[in-house]
């Protein structure tokens, strides 16, 4: 009986043993899982944060060449009002001599 017992209780000392051995197994690949994970989420971070550089950049590099063309678009308009007072200037000025003219004809 007791050979029994004792082998009965080896028995249960085994499979206490190895669902401690699963159980450390277990946790082990879980904590791996976890690590990886946070590896993972640390990496992803990384990459947002360079993207997040990347737009930035190129938002600003828009900012700029919107800067550039109201510049632009400036000078050119106030070329574009300079030459616009001289012929003004000198359609007034045409006008004027054409009505000299009529008038010493008329006269």
């Amino acid at each position: 009986m007791k050979a029994f017992a004792r082998s009965i209780n080896d028995v249960r000392k085994y499979i206490v043993g190895k669902v401690k051995d699963f159980k450390m197994s277990f946790d082990s690949a879980v904590e791996k899982m976890k690590e990886s994970e946070n590896k993972y989420i640390a990496k992803l971070g990384e990459v947002v944060e360079e993207v997040t550089k990347a737009v930035e950049s190129f938002i600003n590099a828009v900012k700029e060449v919107a800067k550039i063309v109201v510049e632009t678009v400036r000078k050119v308009a106030k070329v574009v009002v300079e030459k616009v007072k001289e012929i003004s200037k000198s359609a007034i000025g045409a006008v004027k001599t054409v009505g000299n003219i009529v008038g010493n004809i008329i006269y």
